[in-house]
């Protein structure tokens, strides 16, 4: 406990002149004509003298006491990583390019979706298309079909003619 009070001491001496020289270093930073302040050299010279002769003050204490065979195995056991291993080197991630903005390609132009392919089949029935005939024509399953129906009538590009019909909206 004594040791820990004494280190922490001088801790705390060196902290002080560490505020003094910051001290002294914002005086000449602030006043560079100022010839009473150190200039920028002699303060940043100065600085390692002083934190060289800062000593932690001498105290009385009990001679150490011996470590018990626990702690000498627990110490012995216990190796710095930067002794036996060099330290890991960060990560680099290569940095993101930059996202090309690409040009809106215009619908005949692009490849066919499923949603196009029904919409198409339904355009060209005067009177409307069921779903078996359009499972027929798409080789798609009924799942496949009622959804693409489903959000191309909510795209408002088909409308439900009677139960289970479909026509294209016109306009």
């Amino acid at each position: 406990m004594q040791s820990l009070k004494t280190e922490l001491q001088a801790v705390s001496a060196a902290l002080n002149s560490l505020a003094e020289n910051v001290e002294v270093l914002v005086k000449a930073l602030d006043n560079p004509d100022d010839k009473k302040n150190t200039t920028d050299k002699q303060a940043i010279e100065k600085q390692p003298e002083q934190t060289d002769q800062i000593k932690p003050k001498e105290t009385k204490s009990a001679p150490p006491k011996k470590a018990s065979a626990k702690r000498k195995v627990a110490q012995a056991d216990q190796v710095e990583p930067e002794e036996t291993k060099s330290a890991p080197s960060k990560k680099v991630r290569p940095k993101k390019k930059a996202s090309v903005k690409r040009k809106a390609v215009p619908r005949s132009k692009r490849p066919q979706t499923d949603t196009d392919k029904v919409v198409a089949i339904i355009k060209r029935a005067k009177r409307g298309v069921n779903i078996a005939e359009l499972r027929r024509k798409t080789q798609f399953n009924s799942k496949k079909i009622s959804n693409i129906v489903h959000r191309a009538s909510r795209a408002n590009r088909i409308k439900k003619i009677d139960r289970g019909i479909y026509s294209i909206v016109e306009g």
